[in-house]
């Protein structure tokens, strides 16, 4: 994901830098009302995912 979004950005490619964008926001919400309400949905994210972005 970190990868994507570095080169969408590099390189201009709005709709990739916009899809990347979406899916990191559902891992690492901008705020802590929709992190919390991101725990109450039926659809968890991946855990080894979020963290594999944060390390890149």
């Amino acid at each position: 994901m970190c990868a994507c979004l570095r080169r969408a950005h590099k390189y201009e490619m709005n709709e990739l830098l916009h899809e990347s964008l979406c899916a990191l926001r559902k891992v690492c919400p901008d705020t802590y009302a929709l992190f919390q309400d991101r725990g109450r949905s039926a659809e968890r994210p991946n855990p080894p995912r979020a963290i594999s972005v944060v390390n890149q």
